[in-house]
């Protein structure tokens, strides 16, 4: 299990979406230049790339920080195939050179871990049924 990643951005007033991604963590590191006086926002959401127009889901403001900022995204209850994030700022964006590196949490199951179709497979290979 590591951080991949996904999205290189530069914040805008516009939404731009990352693409799909598997998962529910995500990962941000920003960048500002020049240092604002006032913490500058913006919206992350989640979208289908398969809508028309885009539908968003469960916005939520986030701040500019120096600190990585790791965001849990839960899925919406009916199912989105291409489900992918959106980002949008909010005020000011046009004034500051905001980037943000965006990565998901891939989580895979461990390699020593058999499925119940490869337990069988074994046990068939070796006679033991």
């Amino acid at each position: 299990m590591s951080w991949k990643f996904l999205k290189f951005l530069q914040v805008s007033s516009d939404w731009q979406y990352t693409g799909s991604f598997p998962g529910k963590m995500i990962k941000f590191e920003q960048t500002i230049f020049p240092v604002p006086p006032k913490p500058l926002r913006g919206i992350i959401a989640q979208s289908s790339s398969k809508s028309f127009p885009r539908e968003i889901y469960r916005s939520a403001i986030f701040y500019f920080t120096e600190q990585n900022q790791i965001f849990e995204l839960i899925p919406p209850d009916f199912v989105w195939s291409g489900r992918e994030l959106a980002i949008k700022g909010l005020f000011y964006t046009k004034l500051y050179r905001w980037q943000i590196r965006i990565y998901y949490w891939e989580e895979r199951e461990p390699s020593n871990i058999i499925t119940p179709q490869q337990s069988t497979d074994i046990i068939l290979s070796y006679g033991l049924l």
